[in-house]
């Protein structure tokens, strides 16, 4: 026999829809962290900055999917993914250090 979801209310509802924009939020603004350059300073970001940065979407990622009640095999991808923007960060800490030098020397 198939199960019959029940509809959510509208409340329930408001609560999903804005956890669901929270996460889009998140995922939209790795774009623009993940870049050399800060968008709204216009000057070279430091890897600390965009490891604080990328640390607190993830987080805000990881947060809604345990709101959500996801299995915790979700929330451990996430986590993993997490830790493949850790090593992001890494070569971005190199790439900026070379291209500091470079604009330096110009």
């Amino acid at each position: 026999m198939a199960r019959l979801r029940k509809k959510p209310d509208a409340l329930k509802a408001c609560i999903i829809f804005k956890r669901t924009e929270k996460v889009r939020a998140a995922k939209r603004a790795f774009r623009e962290i993940y870049h050399p350059i800060g968008m709204q300073s216009g000057k070279l970001q430091t890897a600390e900055d965009v490891k604080k940065k990328m640390d607190e979407q993830i987080q805000t990622i990881e947060g809604a999917a345990i709101k959500a009640g996801l299995s915790q095999g979700c929330v451990d991808r996430i986590a993993i993914d997490g830790q493949a923007f850790a090593a992001m960060v890494v070569f971005l800490t190199t790439y900026l250090a070379i291209l500091e030098l470079s604009i330096d020397g110009l």
